[in-house]
C-alpha cells in the first residue's frame, strides 16, 4: 500500500465518483473505508484535528482494543480512522479476579495453571473539550 498526499488522494475520488457516476452498473464498493493514523500520542493528536475539521465524528471502541473516530461525508460515504484503544483512552485496573486451573481433554492432555486477569476498564475521555460524549 502506498501513501499519497491528500491532493492527489482527493483528485483520485473525484475520478472515482465521476466513473461511478457514469457507470452505474459498476460493482458497489464497501463502506465505511477505514484507515489506520498509528499508535500514541501522534495519533490521538491526528483524531483531535479531524474531529476538530468536521462537524460531527462518531465514536466507537471494539472489544479487541480499537478506537475508531467515523466521519459521515454525506449520502453512505463513511470513513473511519483508527488506532489502538490505549492511544486515546486510559486504562483503569480496577480489581483482578482469579482463572482457575482447568484440565483441557485434546488429542493430548493438556493442563492450565490457575491464573490471576486484571479486572480493567478503559476510560475514554471526550477527544475535544466541550465535546459531550
Amino acid at each position: 500500500m502506498s501513501i499519497v498526499s491528500n491532493a492527489d488522494f482527493a483528485h483520485g475520488l473525484r475520478a472515482l465518483a465521476l466513473y461511478l457516476e457514469t457507470h452505474p452498473t459498476a460493482p458497489q464498493l464497501p463502506m465505511p473505508v477505514s484507515t489506520y493514523v498509528g499508535e500514541g500520542p501522534a495519533a490521538k493528536e491526528l483524531l483531535q484535528d479531524i474531529a476538530r475539521s468536521v462537524p460531527k465524528t462518531i465514536k466507537e471502541h471494539t472489544k479487541s482494543g480499537l478506537f475508531y473516530l467515523g466521519v459521515d461525508f454525506g449520502g453512505t460515504v463513511i470513513v473511519k480512522f483508527y488506532t489502538g484503544r490505549q492511544s486515546v483512552c486510559e486504562k483503569k485496573v480496577v480489581g483482578t479476579r482469579i482463572i482457575p486451573a482447568k484440565h483441557i481433554e485434546a488429542v493430548e492432555a493438556h493442563e492450565e495453571e490457575e491464573r490471576e486477569e486484571e479486572i480493567v476498564e478503559w476510560v475514554c475521555e471526550p477527544l475535544l473539550k466541550g465535546e459531550s460524549t
